[in-house]
């Protein structure tokens, strides 16, 4: 019985053993599994500021984008703008009328010519004063624009000096 009392002591021994061996583990198991969560929840905090910076980064550079077409959309409206005033400058400059000029009463069209380049001059003005450019080309509308008003040249008046 004494063989039997010391088995049972024995085997209680080992499976106290077995016992602690295992609480042993599982403490050390639940400690790595609380250090892979940590470690887990830090990785998730890095990616969430990653994604946030990459969120930054994203709306800046779109912003860039954004400034950087509008700019461009500028120098085009402005090419475009500058383009259509040497156009309607170049046709009221291909007319040949001097604005300071008097036109003979009877000539229709040499009147006909006169009222087109006129209005071909004023329109290159508004155009210009419409899109700031009228300081740019200030030369060209100094130089052709109508000092007063005109009465038609007849003959008699041509004939006469001071008239």
């Amino acid at each position: 019985m004494a063989y039997v009392l010391y088995q049972e002591q024995r085997v209680n021994a080992d499976q106290k053993e077995l016992y602690e061996k295992r609480l042993q583990s599982s403490e050390t198991q639940h400690q790595a599994e609380i250090a892979v969560a940590q470690r887990e929840y830090a990785v998730k905090l890095q990616e969430a500021e990653l994604k946030l910076k990459e969120a930054q980064i994203n709306q800046v550079a779109s912003e860039n984008i954004r400034a950087s077409q509008l700019a461009a959309t500028q120098v085009q409206i402005a090419k475009e703008e500058d383009s259509t005033l040497v156009n309607l400058m170049s046709e009221f400059s291909a007319v040949s009328v001097d604005l300071n000029d008097r036109l003979p009463c009877d000539d229709r069209e040499a009147q006909a010519k006169f009222n087109f380049a006129k209005a071909k001059f004023h329109e290159a003005y508004a155009f210009a004063e419409a899109h700031n450019l009228v300081k740019k080309y200030g030369n060209f509308f100094f130089h052709n624009a109508a000092s007063g008003w005109k009465a038609c040249a007849t003959k008699t008046s041509d004939q006469i000096p001071g008239l």
